[in-house]
């Protein structure tokens, strides 16, 4: 693939000149069409040192996506990523969280005995609960705040529109003049725009915090991979633990990022609710929340079966991925003794199995979000339909429209909360039980224990006129005088 660059007119004759560049960006100069500031001419990531509107509106952004325009992106070309976002700087952090905890529950334990179901259940075992809560407190509220913003705006939109349809038919009960009616299209413009910068706020800072936690994570468990008893270790293979820092890693990180949703969901869900009884009346809505009150049973029973079978795919992806690292650690073995054959069924076998739960949970999950899917829909026709048929109620478009908005508002928190509880009580609770387990495993036991005041000059144990040898009878490797 020719190197990206542009055709240029020297002399009459066109010629094309490509970009020269390389991973020190030191090969030699580069052309930034135009552009301010273009990323190449800064090591540094920009954002932290723009100012408060660049940062609002993103433009801190721009000379990247602008230099894109004439230039395939690659690697060399992306600013530096900032020293507060590395993982030197962050693994230290939820590190020391993690050794508070240990702390605090020795604390707790000290001269306590703990009963066999204590242990079998993890009762009163440092977890990684607390360290991911306080590690992640701050973007957490911050995020928050933001989408109560959000939250709000996208309500204020259909009572903004309730007003001018009220305008517009003459009616006593709007609030504001024919004259003024200008100034609520206004306002629902900007309703909009606060709640997209919202919106892409929130789902910023939530993307950083989930890339931060995953660093921590990740550095965690790879240090106590370290530390690891050798009975201990046996029990792990490379696969199982290669999966816990990819796939439960990724899974505890996502529960962080939409935290926040599973209290802003309820929160949507009866602020629309209020403002729906308000327009078409108490008994057109109770009829809509009389039908979500009956799915729930239902809802618990899919979560309970769809947790089961994620634990039970977990299960086999981790025999699975030590079969395969084993095959591949001894591939040359298998190849000479020509057992590829029996290896590749084994490992189909376990696949097999894998995929009989992978469709079980597949039926399930598409069951319960096709249910989850029809109850908004299922509440519109219930709430709609005793408005006009039971009330003896005419739809006007002041009513309409706005009752229509705020019933599609109410089926995004239908149809995402049951996604997040899938994501966080199923998905993300079996993944953090299985880290918990892990870093809770004996560690080696130290057998050089240096006292205080002994420095890496000094020697901790000196030793006279005594022979070492790997084993008794075998030849003297080393004597001491």
């Amino acid at each position: 693939m020719a190197s990206p660059g542009r055709v240029v007119t020297k002399n009459g004759k066109a010629v094309y000149e490509p970009l020269m560049y390389d991973d020190d960006r030191d090969a030699g100069p580069q052309e930034s069409y135009g552009v301010k500031n273009f990323p190449n001419e800064s090591k540094v990531w920009p954002e932290y040192d723009a100012s408060f509107i660049n940062r609002l509106f993103f433009w801190w952004f721009n000379p990247l996506v602008a230099y894109g325009q004439h230039v395939a992106l690659e690697m060399p070309h992306i600013w530096h990523l900032h020293a507060k976002e590395s993982a030197t700087t962050r693994y230290p952090q939820f590190h020391a969280l993690w050794r508070d905890e240990c702390a605090r529950i020795d604390r707790k334990m000290d001269g306590k005995t703990v009963s066999n179901d204590e242990a079998e259940f993890g009762v009163n075992k440092p977890g990684l609960f607390r360290p991911i809560i306080r590690y992640s407190i701050r973007m957490i509220l911050e995020s928050g705040l933001i989408l109560i913003v959000a939250v709000l705006m996208q309500f204020a939109r259909p009572l903004l529109m309730q007003q001018i349809l009220l305008v517009v038919e003459g009616s006593p009960e709007a609030k504001v003049s024919t004259e003024n009616a200008w100034m609520l299209a206004v306002a629902i413009a900007v309703a909009s725009l606060v709640d997209f910068l919202s919106n892409a706020h929130y789902n910023m800072m939530t993307i950083k915090g989930m890339l931060r936690l995953r660093q921590g994570l990740v550095g965690l468990l790879f240090h106590k991979v370290t530390k690891l008893s050798p009975g201990t270790k046996a029990s792990y293979s490379q696969g199982k633990i290669t999966n816990m820092m990819s796939t439960d890693a990724d899974r505890v990180r996502q529960c962080v990022r939409v935290v926040n949703n599973i209290w802003t969901i309820p929160l949507r869900f009866f602020i629309a609710l209020y403002l729906i009884v308000d327009i078409l009346g108490a008994r057109a809505a109770t009829s809509g929340l009389f039908v979500m009150i009956l799915l729930i049973p239902v809802t618990r029973t899919f979560i309970r079966k769809l947790r089961r079978f994620q634990r039970s795919i977990m299960r086999y992806t981790d025999d699975r991925v030590k079969k395969t690292q084993e095959v591949m650690s001894g591939i040359r073995i298998i190849k000479l003794m020509n057992w590829e054959g029996s290896f590749a069924d084994q490992i189909a076998k376990i696949r097999n199995e894998e995929l009989k739960q992978v469709r079980k949970s597949a039926v399930y999950r598409a069951l319960y979000f096709t249910i989850a899917m029809s109850v908004p829909i299922i509440i519109i026709t219930t709430t709609l339909g005793v408005y006009t048929l039971i009330d003896g109620n005419t739809l006007t478009a002041s009513t309409a429209f706005p009752a229509l908005t705020l019933l599609d508002t109410l089926r995004g928190p239908l149809q995402e909360f049951p996604r997040l509880l899938t994501m966080v009580v199923v998905e993300g609770r079996v993944s953090l039980e299985r880290m918990n387990a892990f870093m809770n495993e004996a560690d080696i036991v130290e057998y050089v224990n240096r006292g205080p005041g002994v420095g890496a000059d000094q020697r901790c144990i000196d030793v006279k006129r005594a022979t070492f040898r790997w084993a008794p009878g075998n030849k003297a490797i080393c004597k001491a005088p």
